[in-house]
């Protein structure tokens, strides 16, 4: 995939984004997300997995809390 694919992608989600209202809260958004990502490591930084294969959460996991960042 070209760079001007991604670059047309961005632009899409920008513009859905934007028509629901939600392009001001985009970055801390995107910030609490990906924390909540990384807290699935274990606390030396490394990916747990299951017998399946599977990504499990470690225990200093927290799930994403978007309805503070949106204010409700």
């Amino acid at each position: 995939m070209e760079i001007d694919n991604y670059i047309q992608v961005n632009n899409i989600i920008n513009y859905l984004l934007a028509e629901h209202g939600l392009l001001k809260h985009y970055d801390a958004a995107f910030i609490e997300v990906h924390n909540s990502n990384m807290s699935k490591l274990d606390v030396n930084g490394n990916v747990l997995r299951g017998q399946d294969n599977k990504i499990l959460k470690s225990v200093t996991y927290f799930k994403p809390n978007l309805y503070k960042i949106l204010g409700y």
